[in-house]
């Protein structure tokens, strides 16, 4: 086994050596420190410019998609739903955009009242993720429908402007109630499950 000293002498060989070449330090920091950064700076997610009025406009849009579900307006509904538009119900089961539209110009779904009763809008560049509860009446198919409903709907900035592209609701059962008490979860997402989106 070789003396400490030794050793240490050995790794000092063997490391790379760049004094009495100070130029070769500037170098590799001018090669080294941009490769960094730019690998860095890909894995971390930049925040918005302005989340602050980000979250404005998507409250805003939030608020517009509750009044035209309560009127009824297929047209504006459709006006801030992505082509590629994928809604989940419950269940399981995949509405499209035609799907949930098609559901509101039938009038298969009515509603009478929509109440938000929790918020949350994060920003990610240019997608805004909004967590909310709401409780939900009205009638699906000609049958009363009510509850509350925990969502999450997805927006995405494009050359259009904000567009919803996804979403997803699970019913909230409060304790002792059962699956049959109120609404039924088979109800397609353009019915109780996009009531409780608003």
């Amino acid at each position: 086994m070789r003396p400490l000293a030794q050793h240490r002498a050995s790794v000092r060989f063997t490391a790379p050596r760049t004094g009495g070449r100070p130029w070769l330090r500037v170098v590799m920091g001018a090669v080294l420190l941009p490769w960094a950064y730019g690998s860095s700076a890909q894995a971390i997610p930049r925040q918005h410019h302005a989340p602050k009025t980000v979250r404005h406009t998507i409250a805003a849009l939030e608020q517009r998609w509750t009044s035209a579900e309560l009127s009824g307006n297929a047209t504006t509904l459709g006006s801030m739903l992505a082509e590629d538009y994928l809604g989940i119900a419950p269940d399981g089961r995949l509405d499209s955009k035609a799907d949930t539209l098609r559901s509101v110009r039938d009038g298969l779904i009515r509603f009478a009242s929509i109440k938000t009763t929790t918020h949350k809008i994060r920003i990610y560049g240019s997608t805004a993720v909004v967590v909310s509860t709401a409780e939900v009446s009205g009638t699906y198919n000609g049958h009363p429908i009510r509850g509350r409903y925990r969502y999450t709907r997805v927006y995405h900035l494009d050359g259009a402007g904000w567009k919803i592209v996804s979403f997803e609701a699970s019913r909230v059962r409060e304790r002792g109630e059962h699956k049959t008490d109120t609404a039924p979860d088979t109800a397609p997402t353009s019915t109780a499950v996009h009531g409780a989106s608003s």
